[in-house]
């Protein structure tokens, strides 16, 4: 039990640091693909400026920003490429994560039973799994688009 609490502990310190700077590097990177796609003719849907916004609108961020990824990955190498890429997985882990972290936050008090601190415990984890599963994917698809972007910035 201890170990699983001390795993959650430190889970949840790197996320602190992590997850704002991630979200922070990420969205920038979100705004400049639309940017350049929209100034290709390529329209995927949002504004650079939505693009960054829409993930700050309840209800809308559950689906607005997969569809962007989608679109932008589609127009740079079609269907194919977003298949391959795991869109909905991606999208499916990281609103996973998300719920398993409100859960665990709400379950979360000073004096817990044992057997439910195990369970807040193994869905922080849980959550943490999530999320590096998200991140993963996330990585190849800015990947796979940023070197898609840089060729046709080539060309152009």
């Amino acid at each position: 039990m201890e170990t699983l609490a001390t795993i959650a502990m430190f889970l949840t310190g790197v996320g602190l640091v992590l997850f704002p700077l991630t979200t922070v590097v990420y969205l920038m990177w979100m705004q400049r693909a639309v940017r350049q796609m929209n100034a290709w003719g390529t329209h995927v849907g949002a504004s650079p400026a939505w693009a960054v916004g829409c993930w700050f609108v309840p209800f809308v961020n559950l689906v607005k920003p997969l569809r962007i990824m989608r679109s932008i990955v589609e127009g740079l190498g079609g269907k194919e490429l977003a298949a391959s890429l795991h869109l909905g997985v991606l999208w499916s882990a990281f609103l996973l994560s998300r719920i398993l972290t409100g859960i665990a936050r709400r379950l979360s008090m000073p004096l817990l039973p044992p057997s439910l601190a195990l369970r807040v415990y193994l869905i922080e984890i849980g959550s943490w799994v999530c999320t590096l599963v998200a991140a993963i994917l996330c990585i190849r698809m800015i990947r796979a688009v940023q070197v898609r972007l840089e060729s046709r910035r080539s060309w152009a």
